[in-house]
């Protein structure tokens, strides 16, 4: 619970950002989201590391996770309580359906990636609106896991990663 209410200082702290990064919807169905990008990268870092944090803490369970890019290639995959792959199925597929993420932790693994690619220096942060690399990440408050993911900039088209637990 520490960490949740941490991860929603992250949040609050940005101050002037703070209505961009964090979607606080009025329905009670409804997951809130964090919202991350390349344009504050120790904020991005700092929100990355707590979710994961709270991923990582969550006690077991078993779910589905179901895991693609709108309209053009999706997979369900179920997971034991274990963390022991059970069942996938192939909802939609393109021809790109292999590339996808079996796992939430190999989500978590490429949008790590990318935030250190911004630390070290390898990509320049952008500024808003410019084209060249970026990176744009919600999570799920709850769960800590990132519900979605891209690289994509206002010059890019494409469609990014969607990614949903659902407990079993």
């Amino acid at each position: 619970m520490c960490v949740l209410a941490a991860l929603g200082l992250v949040a609050s702290a940005c101050g002037s950002m703070s209505s961009e990064l964090v979607d606080q919807s009025s329905s009670a169905t409804e997951p809130v989201l964090l919202h991350i990008s390349e344009q504050d990268i120790d904020h991005a870092r700092e929100a990355f590391d707590l979710s994961r944090q709270v991923w990582d803490d969550r006690e077991p369970f078993a779910y589905t996770l179901q895991i693609g890019a709108t309209t053009v290639n999706e997979i369900e995959i179920d997971v034991d309580e274990g963390g022991k792959v059970v069942a996938e199925r192939v909802i939609l597929d393109d021809g790109n359906a292999d590339s996808l993420s079996r796992s939430v932790d190999e989500v978590f693994d490429r949008v790590e990636a990318a935030i250190s690619a911004f630390e070290s220096g390898e990509f320049d942060v952008p500024t808003r609106g410019e084209c060249g690399r970026h990176v744009n990440v919600m999570f799920d408050e709850a769960l800590g896991y990132p519900t979605y993911w891209d690289e994509l900039g206002p010059c890019d088209d494409g469609v990014g990663i969607r990614v949903e637990v659902r407990p079993n």
